[in-house]
């Protein structure tokens, strides 16, 4: 795990302890996923963690789970790309419409 993602584990935890409630949070681990098409991204995952508190109101213990999320994250930033490249896309024309009306006038 990278110092960033450490970061926001350690921060999460410093939460859960301060605030006594549960907390989610995303992260990415150093396992990499493909998507069959030779694109690598990191695996990214979502915990969830609940502080189990003992008589005197602190925290005894954290359970919790993590969720595999790589799948959302690869849709995220697919989306991303088509999105960039539709505006892209439409820039370019626009510039082209501009350039023949200039002509034409």
């Amino acid at each position: 795990m990278n110092a960033a993602n450490l970061a926001i584990v350690n921060d999460s935890w410093e939460t859960i302890v301060r605030t006594k409630k549960p907390t989610k949070f995303q992260f990415e681990l150093n396992r990499t996923s493909s998507d069959g098409h030779g694109h690598e991204m990191r695996a990214s995952v979502l915990s969830c963690s609940y502080p189990e508190l003992g008589e005197d109101g602190s925290v005894v213990a954290v359970s919790g789970t993590l969720t595999d999320i790589t799948h959302l994250k690869w849709a995220e930033r697919l989306q991303k790309q088509r999105t960039d490249e539709a505006v892209e896309a439409k820039r370019q024309h626009e510039a082209f419409i501009d350039m023949t009306c200039h002509e034409i006038r």
